[in-house]
């Protein structure tokens, strides 16, 4: 891009500019100029008259008096507010001054691209020759390796032969010794069957000699047990005979101590009538010690009263559980042994 100032008399400041600011910039008029930022064109020639907004120095159109704005330029000073405003022309995107240095980088650019290409093909040619020598390489050493693949199977082959040889030999000699085996399996089969009958046999001896020495000790048991019941029952007879004798026993001598009891507290109470009849004096003393003397009399004539109860009521509970005890065994001694028919 080029821009230089240029002052001319009467205060005026310009500045010009040959060239575009890129591929997307555009050379407006200033009436386009105008269009496109809505604003008037006295304000755009001002810019221009004090060197705000550069302008082309070449004047175009068919009398030559149309100035030329940068888009680019025009952008920085003010929004473009319609870029469709502006009247479409060939001069306005094209740049007749700048041609000739752009078919100079265009041939600078196209021999420089001729001599990548003519690099670029010695070293394709080159990197063929180095794809053929490696190829080559390639193929002599498959080659080789193929020949060694061939080899090794051609020896697998033979070794193939050889295991296949001695399996068809191991597996007649297996054929042998299998039958061999069948056969003394069988041996040992016919000989276990007949160990196994005997066994049996003897088994069934043994547990018929087992059942009969069982049901002659099942026998003396039984006759044990019955002995032991009739022990017992004879024994339970006697003690329960013993321990009335001496319930009753107790009894009796309980009612002879309430009968002594009973007769000193009368012969006590009769003392003391008449010792009332004595005196008058002493009737009141008397009558006192007699009344306490009943009522001692009385809590003792209870408490015997109520132990003798109470020894009755545990005898007649004792004469029930021995008649209880006497009906079960009875009934024990009646019914059949375990293991003896009903």
């Amino acid at each position: 891009m080029t821009m230089h100032e240029h002052e001319q008399p009467g205060a005026k400041k310009e500045q010009y500019v040959t060239e575009l600011a890129g591929p997307d910039d555009r050379w407006l008029s200033i009436t386009d100029a105008s269009r496109t930022a809505r604003r008037q064109e006295h304000t755009i020639r001002s810019w221009v008259r004090d060197g705000v907004l550069p302008v082309h120095p070449d004047r175009v159109g068919i009398n030559k008096k149309t100035r030329r704005v940068r888009l680019s330029d025009l952008a920085k000073l003010t929004p473009i507010l319609d870029i469709d405003a502006a009247i479409a022309t060939e001069v306005g995107s094209l740049d007749l001054v700048s041609i000739p240095r752009q078919q100079q980088k265009i041939k600078e650019e196209h021999d420089r691209l001729q001599a990548d290409h003519a690099h670029l093909r010695q070293q394709l040619v080159a990197q063929e020759h180095e794809h053929q020598s490696q190829i080559a390489l390639l193929r002599a050493a498959f080659d080789e390796h193929l020949v060694g693949q061939q080899q090794r199977h051609a020896e697998a082959a033979a070794e193939m032969t050889q295991l296949r040889a001695l399996l068809a030999d191991m597996n007649a000699r297996f054929g042998g010794a299998l039958d061999s085996i069948h056969r003394l399996f069988d041996e040992q089969t016919h000989v276990h069957i007949g160990m196994r009958a005997e066994f049996l046999d003897h088994l069934m001896r043994d547990r018929q000699a087992t059942a009969e020495h069982i049901q002659a000790v099942q026998a003396q048991a039984e006759g044990t047990l019955r002995a032991l019941f009739s022990d017992l029952q004879r024994d339970v007879e006697a003690r329960f005979t013993l321990e009335a004798h001496g319930r009753d026993d107790a009894i009796h001598a309980l009612t002879a101590e309430v009968t002594g009891d009973l007769a000193d507290m009368t012969s006590r109470i009769a003392g003391q009538e008449q010792a009332i009849q004595h005196g008058l004096k002493q009737l009141a003393t008397a009558l006192e010690v007699a009344t306490s003397a009943a009522h001692d009399a009385q809590k003792r004539l209870d408490t015997q009263t109520e132990e003798v109860q109470e020894l009755r009521r545990q005898l007649l509970e004792e004469r029930q559980a021995r008649e209880t005890l006497v009906r079960q065994v009875a009934a024990l001694s009646q019914s059949p042994p375990p293991g003896e028919p009903s």
